[in-house]
């Protein structure tokens, strides 16, 4: 497990210690070793936006994780992961931070990550050493 706070009092304000930043993160991750190759792993993690630009936020970013994995040798590692990430409360006015300058455009310039989420499947190979 994880929790993490984050404060950040010179986010690039006009007078220093300004505006004020504030995220803070809790992860819980499970893991069951069927073998000694095999295995089935779960993660959830929460990052909430508590303070944006000096003032109290309600955003959140909720991921859920969960997995599969099997050790083809000792350095090789295949997995096969289930995401679901969501955005939660951001305000179309929030938002602008998230949004780089090629995400803006001229009728709805800070909407890039409102509603946002993404639900899929991820599969990766590693090699440790």
């Amino acid at each position: 497990g994880l929790y993490e706070n984050a404060l950040d009092k010179n986010n690039d304000g006009s007078t220093a210690g300004t505006p004020e930043e504030e995220w803070a993160q809790y992860l819980v991750d499970l893991k069951y070793n069927f073998t000694d190759n095999f295995y089935v792993a779960g993660r959830y993690n929460v990052a909430e936006h508590k303070k944006a630009a000096g003032v109290a936020s309600k955003e959140k970013v909720n991921r859920t994780q969960l997995g599969l994995g099997y050790h083809l040798t000792d350095s090789v590692l295949i997995k096969g992961e289930w995401i679901k990430q969501k955005y939660k409360d951001i305000t179309s006015t929030s938002a602008s931070t998230y949004c780089s300058t090629s995400e803006k455009n001229a009728t709805s310039p800070n909407n890039c990550a409102v509603g946002a989420e993404f639900d899929g499947w991820s599969i990766e190979a590693s090699v440790h050493f």
